[in-house]
């Protein structure tokens, strides 16, 4: 077993550990909405949407004046695309909290999925004037940044992020893409971009296809088509079923021409 599979069976039985006890309190007669949206977080996490969403709404119930119930509502209502109801809850959280950063944050997130990039960039930076330290919002706001062709404000985001939070790899994969594909050369960085994507792909046990097709991007970048183009095949073969599929695949037709990718960002 390798340290990325120790972990990931670790945590699924600390989420099933904690499912236990949320829903024993719950058969003791809770009336305490944060056993709800704690018992609806834990679903969320192992894929469990319906259910999910049924405790939220549960917990929103009993405890209505709890910003944080509507926070981590919309953070489902999200992933279901139902955006005008996650909107709602998050006009609500601000309405109780206006001072949250996590109800600026979701609402930039929501933003960007619909596709309101400027409008999310101005969200993610309130939620950073509330906690500074706060590395999901500057993460976000990196994306977002990226998006809008603003590239060296956007490293800058995704650096502060890693060094607030260096264990995720959705910010490394992040940061890499950038520092391999920017349209920008001088903002271009392989040696970094490799070492991201690395990390994002042993922290993901090699098993997300999104962070191996970073990393083989990276790879050719830095002039390394062959390893490109292997570890590209591996992206392939993980991402199988995936719409991105075809996106990596043309990739690997241009790293077997000894060329790189180098992105052309719409400017929004």
């Amino acid at each position: 077993n390798t340290a990325a599979q120790k972990e990931a069976a670790f945590r699924k039985a600390e989420l099933d550990k904690a499912k236990a006890d949320f829903e024993e309190a719950i058969r003791r007669g809770t009336k305490d909405g944060s056993v709800y949206i704690n018992l609806g977080n834990v679903l969320q996490q192992q894929g469990l949407s319906q259910e999910a969403l049924a405790n939220y709404s549960k917990g929103v119930e009993l405890s209505p004046d709890l910003a944080h119930s509507y926070i981590e509502r919309s953070s489902i209502l999200m992933e279901m695309k139902q955006f005008p109801e996650a909107a709602a809850d998050l006009e609500k959280a601000i309405s109780l909290v206006p001072t949250s950063p996590e109800a600026f944050n979701n609402r930039g997130v929501l933003l960007q999925l619909q596709g309101r990039t400027e409008d999310s960039v101005k969200d993610f930076t309130k939620a950073i004037e509330l906690f500074s330290k706060y590395p999901s919002a500057h993460a976000n706001r990196g994306f977002s940044l990226r998006q809008v062709g603003r590239y060296a404000e956007a490293l800058a985001d995704f650096e502060t992020a890693l060094g607030l939070d260096p264990n995720s790899d959705e910010i490394a994969n992040d940061a890499a893409w950038l520092l391999a594909t920017c349209p920008e050369e001088k903002i271009r960085n392989p040696t970094r971009a490799i070492e991201l994507a690395d990390r994002a792909c042993k922290a993901t046990n090699r098993e997300n296809g999104s962070h191996l097709d970073t990393l083989a991007t990276a790879l050719a970048a830095a002039g390394k088509y062959d390893e490109a183009v292997k570890i590209g095949e591996e992206a392939l073969e993980r991402l199988k079923n995936d719409n991105q599929a075809v996106e990596v695949h043309a990739r690997v037709e241009l790293f077997r021409q000894q060329k790189s990718f180098v992105e052309t960002v719409e400017k929004k």
